[in-house]
């Protein structure tokens, strides 16, 4: 039984697909431009807030909505600067 636990376990770490968020880092005060235009007409947003989920900021009206990381990852179009450097 043992042996079977472990080649299921083995099984499920070869095959785990990779999610849309794996190759892709996000810092904050980063602008990133959305796919979907906000009500106000902006497009870019600014990252205010990091964890399980992401705040934004919008740059046109200063509204500011979270996001999940996976809902983030299929609404980003383009990540127009990569903000500060420490």
């Amino acid at each position: 039984m043992l042996d079977y636990i472990r080649q299921m376990v083995s099984y499920n770490q070869r095959w785990q697909p990779m999610g849309p968020m794996d190759n892709m880092n996000i810092e904050l005060n980063q602008r990133v431009r959305l796919r979907k235009a906000h009500p106000c007409g902006g497009f870019e947003w600014r990252v205010v807030r990091l964890g399980a989920d992401i705040g934004l900021e919008c740059d046109t009206c200063g509204r500011r909505v979270l996001l999940t990381r996976r809902e983030l990852a299929k609404r980003i179009q383009l990540v127009l600067d990569v903000g500060p450097t420490t």
